[in-house]
């Protein structure tokens, strides 16, 4: 079964009561996700969070900025062997077409 995900709002995951398939496009009948569809009340908590968060943000230093961002990095990158099968699957890649996503390559100007 496809795990439904949740919205990231004011600190909390919150599930919603509708979600969107995303669907495979190589194969129309591999489901990869369900995203939750955010209500009106979902959507007026995250921007009210969002506003409620601002002030402190507009007050951190570049370096703590830079900080948190680069702790996001860092989990992003941590996860990217676990998305692997999902690319695969999106861009039609068998095992033997590798492109260099398992190895960290990115794409150049």
């Amino acid at each position: 079964m496809t795990e439904a995900l949740r919205n990231f709002i004011a600190g909390e995951w919150v599930g919603a009561t509708d979600a969107t398939q995303d669907i495979n496009p190589s194969n129309t009948n591999d489901v990869i996700g369900l995203y939750p569809r955010a209500s009106v009340a979902d959507t007026e908590s995250a921007i009210a969070a969002a506003k409620a968060a601002f002030p402190a943000w507009s007050r951190s230093t570049p370096q703590e900025r830079y900080e948190i961002m680069n702790k996001i990095s860092i989990e992003i990158l941590a996860r990217r062997v676990a998305v692997i099968p999902f690319q695969r699957a999106l861009i039609g890649i068998q095992r033997q077409g590798r492109i260099g996503i398992e190895r960290g390559a990115t794409a150049r100007p």
